[in-house]
């Protein structure tokens, strides 16, 4: 029940569950977590350079690249990598990307459709700005597929889901 517990405005499910892991495996040690999060946000930014590939079916110059870079680890954030409580922020982000890697293939099978609804769920409990993975997705699902028997078929359920995840996030809000 505490795992589940509001703390602020927010249910944060997954991070706690990832704080009992880093409790039982390195004591809550804050260096761990810090070295966590930078591997999540390096990964987050290589789906990112994916998912763009996929898009607009071209890689990004060296220039392109070393700039993205500049701007997604900017220096003007640093004080949020240093707190291991941001492990939340970390996640979001990581989960965002990953769905919308999952969204990004050439071809979105039922498959694909499934993993990014799990995916965006893990955002959504892992803090509120995670529900914003939902319109998000929706927006993919319906820019990327010309079929509008297809749109229909992945929109309803990705809606559905959506909002019964929503409606657990609220729940004895």
């Amino acid at each position: 029940n505490l795992l589940w517990t509001q703390y602020n405005e927010n249910r944060m499910l997954i991070p706690n569950l990832f704080w009992v892991f880093f409790q039982l495996t390195a004591h809550s040690d804050t260096k761990t977590i810090m070295l966590f999060d930078a591997c999540l946000f390096i990964a987050s930014y290589a789906f990112l350079l994916v998912i763009y590939r996929r898009t607009v079916d071209r890689r990004l110059d060296p220039l392109q690249t070393i700039a993205i870079g500049l701007v997604w680890f900017s220096l003007a954030d640093w004080e949020n990598a240093l707190w291991g409580f941001q492990i939340a922020w970390y996640l979001i982000i990581f989960f965002l990307m990953a769905m919308l890697l999952a969204l990004s293939r050439r071809e979105i099978t039922p498959g694909a459709l499934a993993v990014a609804m799990a995916l965006a769920a893990a955002a959504s409990f892992s803090s509120l700005q995670g529900l914003f993975a939902w319109p998000v997705g929706l927006l993919c699902i319906l820019w990327r597929l010309d079929d509008r028997s297809r749109k229909i078929s992945y929109a309803v359920p990705w809606v559905a889901v959506g909002a019964v995840t929503t409606g657990v996030y609220f729940w004895h809000f």
